[in-house]
């Protein structure tokens, strides 16, 4: 018993000693996963969202604010209800690090009965996922 004891203080007996983990363990897979919904919900929120505080603020970069709406003043003042869709349906989507190409039919307000659109999302410094493009025949802006 004793030799049993001195073995553990001594050796471990074989045990690692393993750092304590302090989250979930994330696989590549899992975090390929949240990457391609969080991009896809970028762009949903893009075509359909009535939030244009969000929109313009969070949900698209400075970049594409700027080109597209010319100033947050101008982006708040195009989002209205009229200049959405009423309904998206996302066709496809790619990953690749931390660049989204997001395609969607988009239907309803300036995408009549069906616009394929095409975003660039990209993750921003604060992990966050921004719309960075549009492609689209239909009229996007003011």
């Amino acid at each position: 018993m004793a030799a049993a004891a001195l073995c553990v203080a001594l050796l471990g007996c074989g045990e690692k000693s393993e750092p304590a983990t302090t989250g979930p363990v994330v696989t590549s897979e899992e975090q390929g996963k949240a990457d391609i919904q969080a991009a896809q919900s970028a762009a949903n929120a893009f075509l359909i969202s009535s939030d244009a505080a969000v929109v313009c603020d969070k949900g698209i970069t400075p970049s594409l604010l700027k080109k597209t709406y010319g100033d947050r003043k101008g982006c708040l003042k195009a989002r209205r209800p009229a200049s959405l869709a009423k309904s998206v349906q996302i066709t496809s989507s790619q990953v690749n690090d931390g660049t989204a190409t997001v395609v969607a039919t988009a239907k309803g307000g300036p995408y009549g009965k069906g616009e394929k659109v095409t975003m660039t999302v990209v993750r921003d410094g604060g992990g966050n996922w921004r719309v960075s493009a549009v492609k689209s025949n239909a009229k996007v802006g003011p």
